[in-house]
């Protein structure tokens, strides 16, 4: 990835219970990673958000997505983004 240009993956969230699983939000500690608009997830059921990285500078990235939801047994899932690799482009 280089310095300034942006780089989308998909995060699929499943929801294996049997009631609207219902996230409040998603946080990333790093301002480079945004993540895209979500919704609740329903019953069985999956969402696939967007998470995008834009780099502001070269060397390793490492972030932390926080997924906190209504979830009774993980109310805030983590979520390790590690060894993202940013480089400049030079022309000849």
């Amino acid at each position: 990835v280089a310095v300034g240009s942006p780089l989308g993956k998909n995060l699929d969230i499943h929801n294996d219970g049997n009631t609207v699983l219902q996230i409040s939000d998603i946080i990333a500690n790093d301002p480079q990673f945004t993540v895209s608009p979500f919704t609740n997830v329903n019953p069985f059921s999956k969402i696939t958000v967007v998470v995008q990285f834009t780099p502001s500078s070269a060397g390793q990235k490492d972030a932390v997505l926080a997924v906190v939801s209504d979830d009774p047994d993980e109310p805030v899932l983590k979520i390790y983004v590690l060894h993202f690799q940013v480089h400049y482009l030079t022309h000849p």
